[in-house]
């Protein structure tokens, strides 16, 4: 902010947020992504603390977090993580990595029965069981447990990747909403 204080349009100081600032906390994001609140709140207090000094120096007014992601365009950092794990999980199904140990790691939960019952919702991935933390926050064990929760009405083997994006934002939009 103390270098850029020339700058006049809020435009150019999220495009200077997004390649410079964005990009860095969303490196790797399916790897590290924190799994405890504290860890997630500091983290999307960078891009809190951004918006308001922004909004501050062009409009002179503050305004809630809320109003300034929707004045921005901004979604919150949680739910970019969300969809760019969601983005890996798709690439691992498609093969779009050179490593077959990950496609050998994903394992589907075959229905027992052909009929599907309405009134209970099916898991495509089976998630393996474990005894430590460590276990429940592995990488390929959070894809799989948001995909079962969130987007199992998309099809992750059929849709084109654009509109696998496109669905999964869909369905972020109406969770945050």
């Amino acid at each position: 902010m103390r270098s850029s204080i020339d700058f006049v349009h809020p435009s150019t100081y999220i495009y200077l947020y997004k390649t410079l600032i964005r990009s860095q906390l969303e490196y790797a994001v399916a790897i590290w992504n924190p799994y405890y609140a504290k860890y997630k709140d500091i983290i999307e207090k960078v891009q809190r603390k951004f918006l308001r000094a922004v909004h501050y120096r062009c409009a002179g007014s503050r305004l809630p977090y809320s109003e300034l992601m929707q004045l921005y365009n901004l979604p919150s950092l949680e739910s970019r993580r969300t969809l760019l794990s969601a983005m890996t999980l798709y690439n691992i199904c498609h093969g779009r990595y050179n490593c077959t140990e990950l496609t050998r790691l994903l394992s589907y939960e075959v229905p027992r029965t052909a009929q599907l019952r309405a009134v209970r919702r099916r898991r495509l991935f089976a998630a393996p069981g474990s005894n430590t933390n460590a276990g429940l926050r592995a990488p390929l064990r959070r894809m799989v447990d948001d995909y079962n929760t969130f987007f199992l009405g998309i099809d992750i083997f059929s849709s084109s990747h654009s509109k696998y994006k496109q669905e999964v934002l869909r369905n972020l939009n109406n969770t945050n909403e």
